[in-house]
């Protein structure tokens, strides 16, 4: 097997995958102000794209990507080891460069149906599921992203069953499901889990409350990671990769990247997506400067990309 996991620099930096936000539009833009090692889409059911009628919309709706973005990895959920072989076919037919298999969502509804964090601590059928997605989709490598338990920290046993079963990459968001994102990352689980994957060549990657890339690079090197995983932490930063001080990116840059991003999104998603789901990132972008309240609520009304641009060079304007 050829992994890109084993190619990468040290440390290499991950765009955590964020339902309903990391979208290809979203990802461009990092590929434009800052591109990380590696990205992930945001997680499809293995359900749903097994099933004849949801399967082309769920595509077009998660599953669209750039050239730009590689090397790109398709992440999946579920429990069905027929629909997750089934899965890393369509990940080699999509041209896909790996499959991540989710488990470690907290979501009620994910672990309801067996999937997500529901996972954790199931070495048989864990293991199954690896092998159906590698089978299904030759020869691309298999990562898991999962937490370091479901209701305490199991991170020993966890990682010693993950061992065993021998992914391409691990993620290990350093919570259990039960604490969600309420309490601290416990770093010291990344060290834990370096401990016990030493010489299985199976790369680390550590994912929780990370803030900045220098972060990331000290965190790296203090617990033995291979690589840093970041999601809310790049929020409304689309130079986060880049090691740029956010302080020195002016209001006006930031407001003119998230129009870019608004036609990068209307470019991709028209007709698919409502351009309400644009409004999380304006928001973002207009904020900690004068007038940013009264802008955010023009931003929250705009229909599309050309209103909302409208909107933004009419602002700055009149505060320059």
């Amino acid at each position: 097997m050829n992994s890109f996991w084993k190619k990468l620099p040290s440390p290499f930096f991950v765009l955590a995958p964020m339902y309903e936000v990391t979208d290809t539009a979203y990802r461009q833009m990092f590929v434009t102000y800052g591109k990380p090692d590696v990205f992930i889409t945001e997680f499809v059911n293995v359900d749903g794209l097994a099933h004849p009628i949801s399967r082309s919309k769920m595509i077009r709706y998660y599953l669209l990507f750039d050239e730009s973005e590689r090397p790109i990895v398709m992440q999946i959920w579920g429990n069905n080891p027929e629909n997750f072989y089934k899965a890393g076919q369509l990940a080699k037919e999509l041209k896909f460069d790996g499959v991540d298999i989710n488990m470690g969502c907290p979501d009620k509804k994910v672990m309801s149906c067996g999937g997500g964090a529901a996972l954790i601590g199931q070495k048989s059928l864990v293991s199954e599921l690896v092998d159906a997605v590698r089978r299904g989709s030759g020869d691309l490598p298999v990562s898991i992203k999962t937490r370091k338990g479901i209701l305490k920290d199991d991170t020993e046993t966890w990682m010693m069953m993950l061992r065993e079963v021998r992914p391409d990459a691990i993620t290990l968001h350093a919570r259990t499901a039960k604490e969600m994102s309420k309490v601290p990352a416990d770093r010291e689980a990344f060290g834990l889990a370096a401990r016990i994957l030493a010489g299985s060549n199976i790369p680390l990657i550590g994912n929780g409350d990370v803030k900045s890339r220098q972060e990331g690079e000290e965190i790296a090197k203090r617990y033995g990671l291979d690589g840093v995983m970041m999601g809310r932490g790049v929020f409304g930063n689309y130079w986060f990769f880049s090691g740029r001080d956010a302080s020195l990116i002016s209001p006006a840059e930031k407001l003119r990247a998230a129009v870019q991003h608004a036609k990068l999104f209307e470019r991709n998603f028209a007709g698919i997506k409502r351009f309400h789901m644009m409004y999380k990132h304006l928001a973002s972008a207009a904020t900690g400067f004068a007038g940013a309240k009264e802008l955010r609520l023009l931003l929250m009304q705009a229909k599309d990309a050309a209103e909302t641009e409208r909107i933004v060079e009419d602002f700055l304007a009149s505060h320059t």
